[in-house]
Parts: C-alpha cells; structure tokens; sequence
C-alpha cells in the first residue's frame, strides 16, 4: 500500500512539473525553424552510400566530418569537395584538404557552407507569407 501511494505521488509530481515547464506564452518569433539543420547531411559519396555507416572505418577527408581520428589513417595528400543540392532549393558545399607529414601525424582543414537562399516570413494569420523574407 504504501509502495502505490509513494507511486502516485512521484508520478503526479513528474506531471505536474512537466506540466508546468510548457510555457504556452513565449516571446520565440520563428517557431517552427530549425536551426543547423545541414549538420545532419552525410559526407562523401563513400560514406553516404554506406547508410552513414562510417564513423569506425572512416580513412579518408570525410573523416573531418564522421570521425577525425580516422585522419591518422590518411596517407599523402587528399582534397574532398561535397556539393549537395539538398531539399527546396537548399545547397550545401563540404570542402576538406589534409596532407600526412610522416612521423608528426596529420594536418588538414575543413569547410562547411550552406545557402538557404531567401525564405518568406509566415505567420498563423498569414500562412501563405507577409511579404517579408529572413
């Protein structure tokens, strides 16, 4: 009996707090936005043809991006360009350089760029768009 009612009252105190951490009024202006959604496209045709599948045997400049022990395992010189065109008119550029100096391990660099082009500001009272754009 006791085990129910000290039950109850822990599962009635998690409702009530998660309850309560919903804030209903928010001063957000951009619901509904994501932010650094491109973090999630895959690099390299290698690795994406994987299913993503390449943070273990990553050997290559994706490894920047999947897993950057894997540059220890680069041998001479490489350079990766990524161009993806992604959804609605999104694109996504990967660049990476790296370069083996022997004994010393590996240096290299990479770059990340995204153009989400101009998107139209929508409200719930105009869903269809303010004629404004961010």
């Amino acid at each position: 009996m006791k085990f129910g009612i000290s039950f109850l009252i822990i599962f009635v105190q998690f409702w009530l707090s998660s309850a309560t951490a919903q804030d209903l009024v928010s001063n957000v202006s951009k619901r509904g936005t994501s932010a650094a959604s491109f973090l999630e496209i895959g690099q390299g045709a290698r690795a994406t043809g994987m299913g993503s599948a390449f943070v273990a045997i990553s050997d290559d400049e994706s490894a920047f991006y999947w897993n950057p022990a894997g540059l220890t395992r680069i041998e001479g010189v490489g350079i990766l360009f990524d161009h993806t065109n992604w959804l609605a008119g999104l694109s996504y550029n990967y660049l990476a350089a790296s370069y083996n100096i022997g004994t010393f391990g590996t240096v290299g660099f990479s770059l990340t760029a995204s153009n989400y082009g101009d998107m139209p500001v929508t409200t719930v009272d105009n869903p269809n768009g303010t004629g404004q754009i961010f």
